[in-house]
């Protein structure tokens, strides 16, 4: 298998060295790049039309030599730099040929598992990402992705490691991403949440994404460019790719021209939105920058600190939030989902707590068990509503017998808004000093005792 690979290079070697010897290929100032060759694909590059038609005459003589087979149906012609009306109306009149057969033009193809469009988009990528993180979330079903299976923090492992990746393959060179997109793909990862946590489809945003901790996919993407842009920056300088991304960096620090299109502007732009920028001011000045280790910690440490703040802003803005802002004042995984990977029989038991804290406290209902109307109807059915006192005093005895009477009793003395917040998993003051097996015990008794509340709802005839 290794020889083999080995042999091959030697092989097409000559190729490459035939289109050099002639001129061919793509000039970038003293740069010369005729050819890219993975495994058995090869991609020939032309800035233009006869030029790449000299190059695919060379390869079939070069074939024939060699008695090589090249599939004309399986190869394909990109043009990029065309937008979509203007390739339509050029393609008509081009034609590529490869042993007089013709080659198909295209508006994009699939090289390396990223996808390439002649217009230098995007959008095909990214409508590919979604379908794939969709259709996998939905296959995983079966397995346990969904409520009443696996932990959300196992779930939520699974998506990161597996799907996420196979989301973002080649994200590195997504540039210029619209808004738009962005929001197909956060569209997807709050798709998925909701199925990992399960929480209904109308579940507020910002509650279910940060339930696992996650960031938002833009902050995902911008973490993989910059750690590719690392790369490039300790890659040895005798590579084609080093070269070329000095070239391309050289041309942006000294060119006249604003450019706001293409790898490197992008990157500019990112290593400012994070306060990342002197970084490559140093790189450019001195060839010098963090090493790969160092770098996954500033860059981890920036994009969560503004992740945070983004959230939390977000929060501030929605005032049918305020209870989870309080009980979830940091961006990581909950602890309910937590305490359930220990106490893991009451799993979907102490994710009441967690649904309960995502109620719009403003909404207006009727209790179908007392008839009474009003708002927070979550909080009327754990603290006040006379068809479930039994139940409730139950509860509140049993927290007597896990807390102790001292602290009882100053968790019992708080205003009613900050004992249910309690009930709900806030450490509010009353409970700082409180250690956490007490903590993870109180919360249990809560999601024990909410649940022999909704048994007993279930149970009650209904007003009609």
């Amino acid at each position: 298998m290794i020889l083999s690979a080995w042999l091959f290079l030697v092989m097409i070697n000559d190729l490459i060295m035939t289109l050099k010897d002639r001129g061919m290929g793509m000039h970038v100032c003293q740069l010369i790049v005729p050819c890219i060759l993975l495994a058995d694909d090869t991609s020939l590059l032309s800035p233009t039309v006869f030029g790449l038609q000299r190059s695919l005459d060379a390869v079939f003589e070069y074939a024939s030599k060699w008695r090589l087979v090249y599939n004309p149906l399986k190869s394909a012609v990109v043009v990029f730099g065309e937008s979509r009306q203007v390739n339509s109306a050029r393609s008509i009149g081009r034609r590529w040929l490869l042993n007089d057969k013709n080659i198909e033009e295209k508006s994009h193809i699939k090289y390396a598992g990223c996808f390439l469009a002649g217009d230098m988009k995007c959008k095909a990528a990214i409508d590919k990402a979604v379908q794939v993180g969709r259709s996998t979330i939905n296959s995983l079903t079966a397995v346990g992705i969904r409520r009443f299976g696996m932990n959300p923090i196992t779930s939520c492992k699974i998506w990161k490691r597996i799907i996420m990746p196979s989301m973002l393959f080649g994200a590195q060179l997504w540039c210029n991403v619209s808004l738009k997109e962005y929001e197909a793909l956060e569209r997807c990862q709050r798709y998925a949440t909701r199925r990992m946590q399960g929480l209904r489809q109308q579940s507020p945003t910002e509650g279910t994404v940060s339930g696992l901790g996650l960031w938002s996919v833009e902050a995902a993407v911008d973490r993989t460019k910059l750690l590719f842009f690392n790369k490039l920056c300790h890659g040895k300088s005798n590579l084609y790719w080093k070269q070329l991304f000095m070239l391309r960096l050289s041309n942006f620090k000294y060119s006249t021209v604003d450019r706001k299109w293409g790898f490197i502007p992008d990157i500019v732009r990112i290593l400012k939105k994070y306060d990342l920028y002197h970084h490559l001011v140093r790189y450019m000045s001195t060839c010098t920058c963090p090493d790969k280790m160092m770098w996954n910690k500033i860059t981890y440490r920036v994009i969560h600190s503004r992740e945070q703040r983004v959230w939390r802003a977000s929060l501030a803005t929605r005032a049918d939030m305020y209870r989870f802002a309080n009980i979830y004042t940091e961006l990581r995984p909950s602890f309910i989902w937590k305490i359930a990977l220990i106490h893991y029989k009451h799993l979907w038991l102490l994710a009441t707590l967690f649904y309960l804290a995502l109620e719009n406290p403003f909404e207006c209902r009727q209790c179908k068990l007392c008839g009474v109307t009003g708002q927070d109807m979550a909080k009327h059915f754990v603290l006040y509503c006379p068809a479930l006192n039994t139940e409730r005093n139950c509860m509140f005895e049993t927290f007597l017998d896990v807390l102790g009477v001292e602290n009882f009793v100053d968790f019992h003395s708080q205003e009613d808004e900050i004992v249910f917040e309690t009930i709900l998993g806030s450490k509010t003051d009353c409970f700082h000093s409180l250690n956490d097996n007490l903590w993870e015990q109180f919360l249990l008794v809560a999601a024990v005792g909410i649940h022999s509340m909704s048994i007993k709802a279930t149970r009650l005839p209904m007003l009609q």
